[in-house]
């Protein structure tokens, strides 16, 4: 994963590969109970992903945010 985000800087042909990659890392920072971290790399993909993608897991974030 970590090369598919420093390849961020150099090609992003694979733009697919690069989501999945940031938004995984959304997913792991989450379960980790790291919202804060959640944020930052939804905020990241936002530069990547779909809309869909991105709400679903922020949604999830508001949730975990209000207990």
């Amino acid at each position: 994963m970590r090369r598919m985000l420093e390849a961020r800087e150099v090609d992003a042909e694979d733009k697919n590969a690069l989501s999945w990659a940031i938004l995984t890392l959304a997913e792991q920072r989450r379960d980790a109970g790291d919202l804060e971290g959640a944020l930052a790399w939804l905020n990241e993909a936002s530069e990547i992903a779909t809309s869909p993608e991105i709400f679903n897991i922020a949604l999830e974030l508001g949730e975990l945010a209000r207990e």
